[in-house]
C-alpha cells in the first residue's frame, strides 16, 4: 500500500510543472510623452525573448484615473473578449486588480490589452525600479522591469497641469478637491447617435466638441460651454443642449469632505453612422 501511494505521488511530481515566472521584458526606449489634444500619453517600448511589447499610459481630466494599454502578440485566435487583470509590484508586493478589454488586432497580429479607469496611485511613491507584472486569464504572465518612475509621475502631473491651463481651468483649485465630480451613470447615454441633428446628418457633418460643465454640489448640471468647437455650430449646440439635460453626477468633495461646485471636462465626439 505505501509502495503504490509513493508511486502515485513521484507521478504527480513529474506530471505538474514548476511554477517558471514570465520572463521580464526590458525597456527598449526611453519614457515617451506626448501632448494629446485630450490627454497626456506616456508610451514606452520593452524587449524580450519573444520579441517586443508597448505600454501607454494616458492621463485626462481625471486626477486620480487614467486608461492603460498594453500591445502584445495574441496567445489566442479569439477577436474580443473582457476579464480581469492583476497587477502586482514584486518590490511592494502591492496588488491591483481592473477589468479589461482585449482586442486582437488581425492584420498587425497584435493583442490589445484595455484598462479604463486604472488608478494612478497604483504607481506612485514606488522605487525608481521595479517589475510589474500582470496576470489574466486565457493570456501568459507578461512581467515589464519599468525604471525612472519618479519621472513618469512627474511627467503626467505637469502634463495633466497644461492640459487644464489650456482650457482655462485654475489646477490649483482642481488639487484642493478630495474628489472630483464623477458620472452617475454612463456618460455615453447623454448624447447617442440617435441625437444627431437632422439637418447636419443629412449633410454628413462630423467633429467633435469638447465642453466644460458646471457642476452644482448636488450633481446637476448648471451650465455648458464649449471649449473647443467640432467646426458646426449645430452640433455644438446640440451637445450642451443634451448635456444640460441629461447629465447627472456624483457632486465633487472639497479637502474636508464637503460637497462644493465643480467643472468637468470631456467631449462628444459626431460621427455619421455608416
Amino acid at each position: 500500500m505505501n509502495r503504490m501511494l509513493l508511486i502515485l505521488l513521484l507521478l504527480a511530481a513529474i506530471m505538474v510543472p514548476a511554477n517558471v515566472r514570465a520572463e521580464v521584458y526590458q525597456p527598449l526606449s526611453p519614457w515617451n510623452i506626448h501632448y494629446a489634444e485630450s490627454a497626456c500619453d506616456l508610451k514606452r517600448i520593452f524587449k524580450g525573448a519573444s520579441g517586443e511589447i508597448q505600454i501607454q499610459i494616458s492621463q485626462a481630466f481625471d486626477l486620480r484615473g487614467a486608461s492603460f494599454y498594453l500591445v502584445t502578440k495574441p496567445t489566442t485566435k479569439r477577436r474580443y473578449w473582457e476579464a480581469d487583470v492583476v497587477f502586482t509590484i514584486d518590490e511592494t508586493g502591492a496588488e491591483l486588480k481592473k477589468n479589461a478589454y482585449f482586442l486582437r488586432n488581425r492584420d498587425e497580429n497584435l493583442l490589445i490589452w484595455q484598462i479604463y479607469g486604472f488608478d494612478i496611485a497604483f504607481l506612485e511613491d514606488l522605487p525608481d525600479e521595479i517589475t510589474l507584472r500582470l496576470n489574466s486569464a486565457k493570456n501568459s504572465e507578461v512581467a515589464l522591469r519599468l525604471t525612472g518612475m519618479k519621472s513618469v509621475n512627474e511627467a503626467l502631473e505637469q502634463c495633466q497641469r497644461n492640459l487644464y491651463e489650456a482650457f482655462g481651468v485654475d489646477y490649483g483649485q482642481v488639487e484642493l478637491l478630495s474628489r472630483l465630480p464623477k458620472p452617475d451613470h454612463s456618460p455615453g447615454r447623454w448624447v447617442t447617435a440617435y441625437d444627431y441633428p437632422t439637418e447636419a446628418l443629412r449633410k454628413d457633418l462630423e467633429g467633435t466638441t469638447r465642453f466644460m460643465l458646471l457642476v452644482d454640489r448636488e450633481g446637476r448640471t448648471e451650465n455648458c460651454v464649449i471649449l473647443q468647437s467640432s467646426g458646426h455650430q449645430s452640433l455644438d449646440d446640440q451637445a450642451c443642449k443634451l448635456l444640460e439635460k441629461r447629465a447627472r453626477f456624483i457632486p465633487a468633495l472639497n479637502e474636508k469632505g464637503e460637497r462644493v461646485t465643480s467643472t468637468w471636462i470631456s467631449a462628444v465626439r459626431w460621427q455619421v453612422p455608416r
